[in-house]
Formats: C-alpha cells, sequence, structure tokens
C-alpha cells in the first residue's frame, strides 16, 4: 500500500509536470507564429489563438487544482498506513513525512504560498490572465 501511494503520488506530479510542458510548446509556437506576422495582418487569428490559449490557461489551473486534491489524498493515505504501521500517532511521523506535516500558513485565496503547487496554480492564473488581457486589448484597439 505504501508503494502504490508513492507511485500515485509521482504519477500525478508527473501528469502535471508534462501538461506543463505541452502548455509551453503551444505558447512558444503561438509566439512565434506571430513574431513573423505584421501586427494588422493576422488581428483574426491573433484573437482566436489568445481566445485558445486562455482557455489552456484554465484548464490547467482546472488540472492543477485536481491534482493538487489528488496529491493531498494520496499523502493523507500514507500518513493513515505509517501509523497503521509504526503504531504511533501523527506527530511523530515527522521524520517521515514532515514537509507534508508541518502546515503552513494559507495567502491568498487560501493557497499555501511555499508549496510547488502554489507556483503551479500562479503560472496559469496570471498567463491565462495575461492572454485574456491581449484578447480585449485587440478588441479594443490597443495593439494596433
Amino acid at each position: 500500500m505504501f508503494n502504490q501511494s508513492w507511485l500515485h503520488i509521482r504519477h500525478a506530479e508527473n501528469h502535471r509536470l508534462w501538461f506543463t510542458n505541452m502548455y509551453f510548446l503551444v505558447v512558444a509556437g503561438v509566439l512565434t507564429y506571430f513574431s513573423t506576422q505584421t501586427p494588422n495582418s493576422a488581428i483574426l487569428m491573433f484573437r482566436i489563438l489568445m481566445g485558445f490559449l486562455f482557455l489552456l490557461a484554465l484548464m490547467g489551473l482546472a488540472i492543477c487544482f485536481k491534482l493538487t486534491k489528488v496529491h493531498n489524498a494520496y499523502i493523507e493515505a500514507l500518513e493513515r498506513v505509517l501509523v497503521d504501521a509504526l503504531r504511533t500517532d501523527r506527530e511523530n511521523l515527522r521524520g517521515y513525512l514532515g514537509y507534508r506535516l508541518i502546515k503552513s500558513p494559507k495567502g491568498i485565496l487560501g493557497f499555501s504560498v511555499e508549496s510547488v503547487s502554489f507556483i503551479y496554480k500562479a503560472l496559469y492564473a496570471v498567463s491565462g490572465f495575461m492572454w485574456l488581457f491581449l484578447l480585449f486589448s485587440s478588441f479594443l484597439g490597443l495593439l494596433t
């Protein structure tokens, strides 16, 4: 059970990492495409791709929330397995899972600032806001 939980945790982390890799690959492709275009020649394509990147960022944010929930569930399962196996309480598990058992203070919107999960969520939230800003800027004529 212990090994299975660790394998599931690694699997969830790999999902998040690979989605982020694909996200940056798509972003790099879109930015490369627009680097070869003149500003006014592809405004319709710009709007379509900015909308697509915004939706992709929202999807990445949803994936991060889901995988964080899965990750936390498997960590709790690991804690239960260790408590049962070692016949101890949660306070004595700091040597095994100390990085999870020390609760960090919650920051903006309830995110733990020290966690890697926060960095991924912030990445998708900030980039999604940026794509949405660029999309609306194109409609308002601020990008000419």
